[in-house]
């Protein structure tokens, strides 16, 4: 049985909280028993009583009712968390504050939704920049320890940075769309998507997929091999840290479409979900002409957060330490076709960073003169997209919105801006 089916069975809103779901299953029940306790109950009565009571009690409804423990202790800790947070920031106890999200990040794990998880995940980086924004009180008259004080100086940039306390625009989607090169009809790259979502598709339609499956160039002959692709052929999703893929398409009401066929490493999938480590190279085939694609899980060099940000550490021994963020993937999962050459997108499932260069292991190798191994590395974080030319890259000229880009200190992103890269020259766009 679904949270959704419970809900109806007990005449509730499918939205209503696991824990008044729970309070309401109970109830039913001790009003089904004690209705049949009665001794001038008709067999028809007893049998219709006897068959609801069997359904509330059901194996399907047992398992329903262990997840859903747990989702109501996520949703009365977060409950405890806000309500401590709704308290004067003077009068806020933050070991309290931080011992909670600590339950909770414990807990996000065991949830069995991923869109349910990601969402608490949210509410505690939410929670985190509160923290951090609130100065611990300090009995002294001296400014407060900084545990890395490079970290958190205001650099000499006219772009904002982290440490300016401009926080990026809300998404999920960071496009950079490439411009035309002056005085010429020619763009001056491809255009690439960066992907920063609990759940990450693969199919031929865009409004389905992140990464569009099409057998490029255009022509008759390769419409046709496009058109054996499923619409949402592949879908990877996220658990914890874990990636986990199945073949076809999630719908809404928590069923699954499948597709014409997913092949991972020789093996087909079926819509029942896998977990798989993608440390090392796998190979993939979708649809009946085996559009195929090499995915990689390149690891984060910054685990911490963007170069300036002021980092949620993951250390509580410390009486400086400030938040433990729930384990999360980290890094990104990179996509490339082998079927084609071109492709519609340049596509990245963003977990936390991912460079683009002229270095093979770059999430996105860019096609252009002179630019360095890591020319740029795009992050998550907060929420957001922050940009950051590596120190390392320091020599190569970088604009946003015509204004230098410093390096080795990320900026936050919001909804669109021109940038440059050398010769490149991309429009960017944050959406949802």
């Amino acid at each position: 049985m679904t949270r959704q089916e419970l809900c109806a069975l007990l005449e509730l809103s499918p939205d209503v909280a696991a824990g008044a779901l729970l309070k309401a299953r109970a109830a039913r029940i001790e009003e089904k028993r004690s209705d049949l306790a009665q001794d001038n109950l008709g067999k028809p009565i007893k049998i219709k009583l006897t068959l609801e009571l069997a359904e509330l009690e059901s194996a399907g409804v047992s398992k329903l009712v262990t997840q859903l423990e747990l989702i109501a202790r996520a949703e009365s800790l977060a409950t405890d968390i806000d309500a401590e947070l709704a308290k004067p920031k003077e009068q806020w106890t933050r070991s309290v504050i931080e011992l909670l999200c600590k339950k909770l990040g414990a807990l996000l794990p065991t949830l069995p939704e991923e869109a349910l998880r990601f969402s608490f995940e949210k509410r505690l980086a939410e929670v985190a920049e509160k923290i951090i924004v609130a100065p611990r009180p300090s009995s002294s008259a001296t400014p407060a320890t900084v545990r890395n004080p490079a970290r958190v100086l205001a650099p000499s940039t006219d772009v904002p940075s982290p440490a300016s306390g401009v926080r990026p625009g809300a998404g999920g989607l960071l496009q950079l769309v490439p411009k035309v090169a002056d005085g010429t009809l020619h763009r001056t790259g491809s255009p690439i998507h960066f992907v920063a979502r609990p759940r990450f598709v693969l199919g031929r339609q865009r409004s389905k997929s992140d990464f569009v499956t099409w057998f490029l160039p255009e022509s008759p002959a390769n419409q046709q091999k496009t058109d054996t692709i499923s619409r949402a052929n592949t879908t990877f999703f996220l658990k914890g840290n874990q990636i986990w893929v199945h073949d076809g398409e999630a719908l809404g009401d928590g069923s699954k479409k499948p597709s014409v066929g997913t092949i991972i490493d020789g093996v087909a999938l079926t819509i029942e979900p896998r977990q798989l480590n993608f440390a090392k190279e796998r190979h993939l085939r979708l649809g009946q002409a085996g559009y195929e694609l090499k995915a990689l899980h390149l690891p984060a060099i910054f685990p911490g957060g963007p170069p300036g940000a002021v980092s949620v550490s993951h250390d509580t021994s410390s009486a400086q330490a400030t938040m433990v963020l729930p384990q999360r993937a980290l890094g990104c999962l990179r996509l490339q076709a082998v079927s084609c050459r071109e492709v519609v997108a340049e596509t990245v499932w963003l977990f936390s960073e991912a460079a683009l260069g002229s270095g093979a292991n770059c999430a996105v190798v860019l096609a252009s003169a002179g630019l360095p191994t890591v020319a740029l590395r795009v992050h998550f974080w907060q929420g957001g997209f922050w940009l950051e030319i590596p120190r390392e890259a320091a020599g190569l000229p970088a604009e946003l919105d015509g204004r230098s880009l410093q390096p080795g200190v990320a900026c936050a992103l919001q909804a669109a801006h021109q940038f440059r890269l050398g010769a490149l020259h991309y429009e960017l766009k944050v959406s949802p």
